[in-house]
């Protein structure tokens, strides 16, 4: 036989072979999971720590595919039928996810069905406490993210929550006590004259220390405005951003 013909011969049933492989689906065999949570039926989700859930097929690796309320949309692989995602916006959102069989997410079988769900704010007497990190339930009034694990830099943040909390909340409290205190004490002559002293003393320096936080402050805020300091672009300087 002519070697011609038999390397054509060749060829051909190679050029058959490598179509007939690829035109194969590689991931026939991968089953569409099933949503579990979250879906129209469990809305409103309360902004914060969400738990997306779907059942195992068996696949080694999941994508997961979130269409948000501004348009974009959010993907993710994971190799376990849960995801916990933190930061999501309010409003409606609507995601689907596929059973994959690389880390990559290139080889995946068909979507899952779509499923709705809103995303609403948490009733406000769930949103109250001092620590800003590891909660269920995120504020949507702040600019951090309170239900995301906590790390190191939450620590600065929960400092600057108690401090704002004992000058603003307990502070204006136990002055207006304090002035309460002093008059009464002043008007009945309550006590020894040194015990008179003491109350005025401790309420002068309650004032004073009050005037010098607030002196500090337009200080600080006016040599920065002086050498171009702009809120507007840089953001309020004494507030914490992480």
């Amino acid at each position: 036989m002519n070697t011609k013909l038999v390397l054509k011969i060749f060829l051909v049933f190679l050029l058959f072979l490598y179509f007939a492989v690829n035109s194969i689906p590689v991931n026939a065999a991968l089953t569409a999971p099933n949503i579990t949570y979250p879906k129209s039926s469990d809305s409103p989700v309360w902004a914060g720590k969400i738990e997306f859930k779907w059942s195992d097929t068996g696949a080694d690796y999941y994508k997961y595919h979130i269409n948000l309320p501004s348009g974009e949309a959010r993907e993710g692989i994971t190799n376990t039928t849960l995801q916990e995602i933190y930061d999501l916006g309010l409003g409606n959102h609507s995601w689907a996810v596929s059973s994959c069989d690389n880390s990559e997410g290139t080889s995946c079988g068909n979507w899952s069905n779509t499923k709705s769900f809103t995303i609403e704010s948490a009733p406000d007497e769930l949103l109250k406490g001092l620590v800003p990190c590891g909660r269920q339930y995120d504020n949507p009034q702040t600019d951090i993210i309170e239900s995301k694990p906590c790390q190191m830099t939450d620590i600065l943040v929960l400092v600057k929550y108690v401090l704002d909390f004992v000058l603003w909340r307990v502070g204006p409290i136990t002055l207006v006590l304090l002035i309460l205190a002093t008059g009464m004490v002043s008007y009945f002559n309550v006590g020894s004259p040194d015990i008179n002293v003491r109350v005025k003393s401790i309420l002068k320096s309650a004032i004073s220390g009050y005037i010098m936080i607030l002196l500090a402050w337009l200080i600080v805020n006016t040599f920065l405005a002086i050498i171009g300091y702009r809120i507007g672009i840089f953001g309020q300087w004494w507030k914490l951003r992480f």
